[in-house]
């Protein structure tokens, strides 16, 4: 597992040097271990972090980020029943989209260039970065009317 770096309670990162590698990877059977571990160990800090505020832990969402992992992380993650995924960066998003099976809800948490938009208006359903009419009015432009409308936050 050279450059597989295990963040404790948090998540797997992968590391490595170049985005072939990065996204030919595959995911033993201890990785896949590991990560149903950190999956557990932070649903049960949302759980009691909701117990100490009386909040029902079905009202929150753990949105997985897959920051510098692979397809096969994506398919770790959808096989223990994680549905909201989110990537930060447009490139490793279209590439992870592209190659991911069917059903996850996509989450983009970082800033998208005006430029960028185009490429990811029809695969996301969640943005955690608009900042700005005009990036709003170019992802509603390129955004398909079969799709349903993007959910935003706004910065």
């Amino acid at each position: 597992m050279s450059g597989l770096r295990r963040i404790p309670n948090i998540g797997t990162t992968w590391k490595t040097r170049g985005k072939d590698e990065l996204l030919a990877r595959s995911l033993s059977a201890e990785d896949q271990a590991q990560l149903a571990r950190n999956v557990v160990a932070i649903q049960a800090r949302v759980a009691q972090a909701c117990a100490a505020r009386q909040r029902d832990p079905a009202e929150v969402s753990l949105v997985c980020v897959t920051k510098y992992s692979g397809p096969a992380v994506v398919e770790g993650l959808r096989t223990l029943g994680q549905t909201d995924l989110g990537e930060n960066r447009v490139e490793h998003f279209t590439q992870l989209h592209q190659q991911a099976s069917a059903g996850p809800r996509w989450h983009f948490i970082g800033h998208v260039q005006r430029n960028k938009a185009a490429r990811i208006a029809n695969q996301l359903d969640v943005l955690h970065s608009l900042d700005g009419l005009a990036l709003a009015q170019r992802l509603d432009r390129q955004r398909s009317p079969a799709r349903p409308p993007l959910d935003v936050y706004l910065q």
